[in-house]
């Protein structure tokens, strides 16, 4: 997933970053300074947010040369240097704060993504996000999920239909007419299926669909579901509701495809980062 530079240029654009009062105030000679950013966070983390730094630093900034950089992906410990070079300082400061969100909350999810991967421990069961992320968000917070070794669940409304509790009410009650809809107004789109129950279980493994999602179903049940599934279909498996670090492993021999975690982005902490300007 490329990160463009028109697409952090949108985020410094919303921060009126050339419109910097103090900055502008201030610098009156815009001089290359060295400058580097470092960790002040108490624990590792999975670093994710220098490519979104790098098209930040290509947007705005006048002259800048890296010495030294991470990169996404690598593990960033206590009180490490992250990246290190010279910049213009009034564009430095004028995205400083922008390229810092980003590193931080980006590695937020990065590191929550990694730790619910780890507690999984098992690659056959791919860990997904889901749609609950921030507007305008969206790309940087699922690129980061890769970063931390998940899989992107569907970007948006039009690349899968996901036929949830209120579409089968609204299709008169039936998964069957739900799914038929579908396949009449919107031939060869992917097709997932999310089930309450093991009796629409039943229902869906009957239907020509791609995924069913077994949705806040006790693990007993998942495994039933798993197994009417497994043996009169090829849909692959879902799990999602109520997943924790502290319960996800006991899907760990679950005969499942996948686990969808709403909290890799929307309750994420973020992690602590700092720059320094050297004079």
């Amino acid at each position: 997933m490329k990160i463009t530079k028109s697409e952090i240029a949108a985020l410094l654009k919303e921060d009126k970053a050339q419109q910097d009062v103090t900055t502008n105030s201030i610098v009156i000679q815009n001089k290359l300074h060295n400058f580097k950013v470092i960790s002040k966070n108490k624990t590792p983390f999975v670093l994710c947010g220098i490519e979104a730094m790098f098209q930040a630093f290509e947007s705005i900034l006048a002259k800048y040369t890296i010495v030294n950089s991470k990169k996404d992906g690598d593990i960033i410990l206590p009180n490490s240097e992250i990246i290190s070079g010279q910049a213009s300082i009034k564009e430095l400061l004028q995205v400083e704060r922008t390229v810092l969100n980003l590193i931080q909350h980006l590695s937020g999810i990065a590191t929550k993504t990694k730790a619910f991967v780890v507690a999984l421990n098992n690659p056959n069961i791919k860990v997904l996000d889901t749609r609950k992320t921030m507007p305008y968000l969206r790309k940087l917070q699922k690129y980061a999920v890769t970063v931390g070794g998940g899989v992107n669940h569907r970007m948006d409304l039009a690349q899968m239909a996901m036929i949830k509790d209120n579409h089968i009410i609204t299709a008169n009650g039936s998964i069957k007419n739900a799914v038929r809809l579908i396949k009449k107004h919107q031939p060869g789109i992917k097709i997932e299926v999310e089930c309450d129950t093991l009796a629409q279980v039943e229902e869906a493994v009957n239907c020509p669909i791609d995924i069913i999602l077994l949705d806040n179903m006790p693990l007993n049940d998942i495994k039933i579901a798993s197994k009417i599934i497994r043996e009169n279909s090829q849909i692959k498996i879902e799990v999602s509701g109520n997943v924790t670090l502290q319960n996800i492993n006991q899907y760990h021999n679950c005969n499942i495809d996948y686990i969808s975690v709403g909290c890799l982005t929307h309750s994420v902490e973020a992690v602590d980062v700092s720059m320094e300007v050297i004079i």
